[in-house]
This record gives C-alpha cells, structure tokens and sequence, in this order.
C-alpha cells in the first residue's frame, strides 16, 4: 500500500512538470530569433530618425518645395568635435500659379497725381482680392491644398512688376533663396462691367446704375449726348468729354476736380449698352446700362394726320387725331394730357429739347410736289425720343396716306 502510494505520487508530479512545459512552448519564444529582432529594430529606428531630420524646416513646412541648395548641417558638439555633414532635399513641382491668379488693372483717377501703377490680385474661387502698388512683394500662402493671401514674412511669396502696358511679370520665390524658383508674366484684365444691384442700396455707383438711359435725341442726334434719366422729366445729356459728379446725394454734371467725391465718364457706346467708368473711394469702378427705349413705336397713320389740305406753300390744314389744326412747315406739336399743342416760342422748343416738356412730337418737315400731286413729309417721335416715325401723305382733302416710311434709332 505504501509502495502504491508513492508511485501515485510520482506520477503526479510527472504529470504536472508535462504541463508546465506545455505552457512554455505556446509562448514560441526562441532565443535564437533574438539577433534578428534586435536588427530589425535598429533599421526601423534608423529610418524613423532619418525622416525626421530631414523633414524638419529652419522656418517651418510650407506646402511643397521646388528645390533647395546644399546646406550644411551642423551636429551639437563636443569640444571642436563636429560632423560636417550636406544634403540635398530633392526637388519637388514648385506650385504654378498662371492659372490660380487673375490680375485687374485699377487704374488711377484722372484729377490726382500718381507715380506707381496699381493692379488688383485675385484668387478665383475664394474671391479674394489684393491691391498692390507695383513694384511690390506679395506674401502667398496654403491652407491645405487652397491658395491664400500671406503675411509679412511667410516663406512664399511673389515678386510683381510691370513690364509693358498690360502685362505683369511674377517671380516666385521659397524660403531664403536669392533667386526666383520660377517666373511668368501674365495679362492684365480689365475691371469687371457691374450693374446697379452688384453695388449696395442707395450708394453712388447704385444710383447712377438705376437710371434710364434713353441713347441720343433722335430729334438732333449728331448734337446730342447720351441722355440719362435722373428723374421723371429730369435729364442729364453727357458727351465723352464731359464728367459726372456726385453731390449732395445726387449726379450732376461737372468739371474734374472740383470734388474729392465719386465721378464717372462714358467709356464706351454701343447700340444697346452704355458703359461708364468712375472712381470712388474704393478705387476704379465700370458700370454698365442698358438702352431703354421702351416697346416698338407703332401708328395707324391713316387715322393719325387726316383731312388734309395744302393752304400755302408752306401751311396746311389738317386733323391730328381728329383735332383741327392748322400747321406751317416746321412747327413743333407736342401730346400732352390735353391734347395737341403746336410749340411755336423758343422757350418752349428749348424745354422740350431739353425734358421738361414731355409727350409725343411731330415736326411738319415739307410741303412738296411729288407726281403731280401735294405731299406733306414730317416726323413723329415717341415720348423718349429713342425712336421715330417718318412720315409721306397725299394732300387731297380726305385721301388717305400713300407712303409710311418708318425709321428707327
């Protein structure tokens, strides 16, 4: 029995020293990897401490790098004890900007003294805008892949000049270099034509923006400007010559130089647009307006100028819209609220001209013969004058019109 109980134990203790070896081989720890491991680390540390010196910048990371001269890089010291030691970064694609920057020309306003030229930067996209006097320094910067305006002292940056009317040259630099990484020269836009609802209720270039413009007088085009409506029975007539000045809350015509306040100028006429040029506080500003000339003139002339008959060589009797009148050749007759009414003094003619008299106007231009019978030529204008209606009837009594030429301006 004691016999038994020994070997009982003695299997016991055989039993759990397998166990306890069974534990340790599932850790599979080999002491001969050890070598390997300890190699592995040092490359992996060696690599890590490699990034880091050179990706480490003296005035911190710009986005990217075009290239960069040898540098000699000092290690700390022990006594006179020092590595000299160079590298080279590789170059990187230095960021083009052609097309990420559009330069407007703002030019100077004519009755003030300046020296430098001055142009307007700006980043498409964000719509942000820069004036810069050239010659100048423009600090440039990147927020993520976004382009950004700079400040003093950033590591990017432009040098701007002009070198020929409407062109500018830009020379990119990158941290301390003494020459441009590269250069490009870029065409010099005009200022934007805005309209009145770009500009801020009730400013200036707003208000100027708001009012009519009725083209030329066609009663006397070749003597007359560009008319403006200012008010109802108001007019500005404006030549290219001639300046525009905002005072006292309102447009008026002037002479340069006798306001430091906003003033524009016609820059330029076509058959259906008027664009202005002006400067106010913020510089340089174009303006365009459309023509308003309102619907197509249109007459029944059949029932406009009827009855009529040749007093004289020059008087007729006729009904206008069935009122009796009796014309001589040029007179002026006017629509008004009450009717027609014949403008026979000057003051009257020169109010008319001028927009304080307003309404449809026809002018008795001719008494002639033509084929053997009585012909009366005229014109008809509508209320703005923007068009006109000419006109050729038959003098017999009750006859109707034989011609209707019509003209437009």
């Amino acid at each position: 029995m004691l016999i038994f109980k020994k070997g009982h134990f003695i299997l016991i203790c055989l039993d759990r020293s397998l166990q306890n070896m069974n534990r340790l081989s599932s850790l599979h720890f080999y002491p001969e990897r050890i070598a390997w491991i300890g190699l592995s680390l040092l490359v992996l540390g060696t690599c890590l401490g490699a990034s880091l010196i050179f990706g480490i910048e003296r005035r911190g990371f710009i986005h990217c790098l075009h290239k960069r001269n040898l540098v000699e890089m000092e290690s700390p010291s022990i006594g006179d004890f020092s590595f000299g030691l160079k590298s080279e970064i590789l170059p990187l694609s230095a960021p083009h900007f052609e097309d990420r920057l559009i330069f407007i020309l703002d030019p100077p306003r004519p009755d003030r003294e300046t020296v430098s030229q001055r142009c307007i930067v700006k980043i498409p996209g964000i719509g942000s805008t820069k004036k810069v006097d050239l010659p100048c320094q423009l600090p440039l910067c990147f927020e993520g892949i976004e382009l950004l305006f700079g400040s003093e002292g950033s590591p990017l940056w432009m040098e701007l000049s002009a070198v020929k009317e409407g062109s500018i040259q830009s020379d990119v630099f990158i941290l301390e270099e003494k020459e441009p990484s590269y250069s490009f020269v870029s065409r010099v836009d005009r200022s934007p034509i805005q309209s009145a609802h770009e500009f801020p209720p009730d400013t200036p270039f707003q208000i100027l923006g708001e009012m009519k413009w009725l083209g030329q007088d066609q009663l006397c085009p070749l003597e007359s400007g560009e008319r403006l409506e200012r008010a109802p029975n108001e007019l500005l007539e404006l030549r290219k010559e001639e300046w525009l000045v905002f005072k006292d809350g309102k447009w008026e015509k002037s002479l340069l130089g006798d306001s430091n306040g906003p003033i524009a100028r016609i820059e330029s006429v076509t058959p259906k647009s008027l664009v202005l040029e002006g400067w106010d506080e913020s510089g340089h500003v174009r303006l365009g307006i459309g023509l308003s000339s309102g619907p197509p003139f249109k007459v029944k002339t059949d029932d406009f100028l009827t009855a009529i008959r040749v007093r004289s060589e020059k008087q007729v009797s006729c009904m206008l819209e069935k009122q009796c009148m009796v014309l001589k050749v040029s007179d002026w007759v006017l629509k008004n609220g009450s009717g027609w009414k014949i403008l026979r003094k000057s003051e009257e003619r020169a109010a008319c001209v001028a927009g304080g008299l307003v309404g449809e106007l026809f002018i008795l231009d001719k008494i002639i013969q033509k084929q053997g019978q009585n012909t009366i030529q005229g014109r008809l204008f509508n209320t703005p004058r923007t068009q006109v209606i000419h006109l050729e009837l038959i003098a017999t009594g009750n006859r109707k019109s034989l011609k209707n030429r019509r003209g437009k301006a």
